[in-house]
């Protein structure tokens, strides 16, 4: 028997907004370690660097609602589930 499952994922422009501040992030390590001295506050650029290439990936691998087995599920690591019978008004 086939199970019908209906995912959602996430729009472009928002999968390119956290690649975008991944990129940005990255760049502004690049250009601390390059051109100051190295404190920890450059060690901050690259974790948020890090942070967002993580949630992007993530985003992109795992979308944002699926619909099936009577349920509807948010994908991330705390998401909400609902069955659909109780679903009552939209």
């Amino acid at each position: 028997m086939k199970k019908h499952v209906m995912i959602i994922g996430y729009k472009k422009k928002h999968l390119g907004t956290s690649l975008f501040f991944a990129l940005l992030w990255s760049v502004l390590a690049i250009l601390k370690f390059s051109y100051e001295t190295t404190n920890w506050i450059g060690y901050g650029y690259i974790f948020l660097a890090l942070l967002y290439l993580i949630r992007c990936s993530y985003q992109y691998r795992y979308k944002y609602l699926t619909i099936g087995n009577g349920i509807i599920k948010q994908n991330w690591p705390f998401g909400k589930e609902i069955k659909l019978a109780d679903i009552v008004h939209i």
